[in-house]
């Protein structure tokens, strides 16, 4: 944080007393989620882990459910395409050194766009194993088997608690970056939509410095 401000000021970005205020709000939101990562998920979380991790490998998970690692390989790409691509625009309109300011927002950036998609990755899994227990129910039902309706209503009634333990534990896990996310966002849509009201859009003059910072 301390070296993107200092980056904005070397290459005097001049922003509005509004653009300067959601600039730092967003730098702090970045810094306070990228705390939070270290500090609370990686050190005191380790608990909610473990049971999140526990509870999807004994439940098992719909068999027609696609593979899940997709979901977290493909954004992953789409994210290195898109840095290299704004690293290249801003070294070809705005220098070297709000390429580099750039660049270091990116690296932020990275961190909540981790965790979305690897809460996008497990939501699936929740959905997949949470489809199997309606299955089973369904076809309990239609069937009209008895012999081992007990034995499946109680396999059911288990893993429908540990599905519950795993969502309040992914809820403890995640819910927090997802906030930030919401956050982080919105402060910087409202800075798109200052330049836009106030500086005649987002490629003019006036506005190339705020490019490098978004």
């Amino acid at each position: 944080m301390v070296a993107i401000l200092s980056q904005r000021q070397r290459n005097e970005i001049s922003f509005t007393k509004i653009q300067n205020f959601l600039s730092v709000s967003m730098d702090f939101v970045l810094y306070a989620h990228n705390c939070y990562l270290v500090m609370i998920l990686m050190m005191m979380r380790q608990k909610e882990w473990f049971k999140l991790i526990k509870n999807l490998i004994k439940i098992k998970p719909d068999q027609n459910a696609r593979p899940s690692f997709l979901l977290l390989v493909v954004p992953q790409a789409v994210f290195g395409v898109n840095v290299a691509v704004l690293s290249y625009i801003c070294f070809g309109y705005l220098g070297v050194g709000r390429t580099i300011l750039n660049f270091s927002m990116q690296l932020q950036y990275y961190s909540q766009y981790l965790y979305v998609a690897l809460g996008n990755v497990v939501l699936k899994m929740l959905w997949s194993r949470y489809h199997r227990q309606k299955f089973l129910l369904w076809k309990q039902v239609t069937t009209g088997l008895l012999d081992h309706q007990l034995t499946l209503l109680k396999s059911v009634g288990y893993d429908m608690l540990r599905l519950r333990e795993t969502v309040d534990s992914f809820n403890n896990i995640f819910g927090c970056t997802l906030l930030s996310n919401v956050f982080l966002f919105t402060l910087r849509n409202l800075l798109f939509i200052d330049a836009v009201i106030k500086d005649g859009g987002l490629f003019k003059q006036k506005s190339r410095g705020l490019i490098s910072n978004l």
